[in-house]
């Protein structure tokens, strides 16, 4: 395994912890507080994001990739999903 390589599986775990975080708030919702944690789970999901940020970082200072992120996707993106929202609205799956 090279570098890159390294990188690239610690950027999949780091998506991994924030999809688990994700998922703890929608079960007890964002301002829950664990009992055996001293954050609540926006806190966590912010500092997993963070954590997948930092290794986006590594991947550019370390590796020398840079990944780009085109502003006319992000619009786009945007776009579908409010009209998947909308659609989930319309039955009835949003309130």
């Amino acid at each position: 395994m090279d570098k890159v390589e390294h990188l690239l599986v610690c950027i999949s775990e780091e998506c991994s912890e924030v999809i688990k975080a994700i998922s703890k708030a929608l079960r007890f919702g964002l301002n829950y507080n664990h009992p055996s944690k001293n954050i609540t789970n926006l806190t966590n999901i912010e500092m997993e994001l963070d954590d997948l940020s930092g290794v986006l970082v590594a991947l550019r200072e370390e590796a020398g990739i840079e990944l780009k992120s085109l502003p006319q996707r992000i619009i786009e993106k945007k776009k579908r999903v409010k009209e998947y929202m909308n659609h989930a609205r319309e039955i009835g799956k949003i309130t």
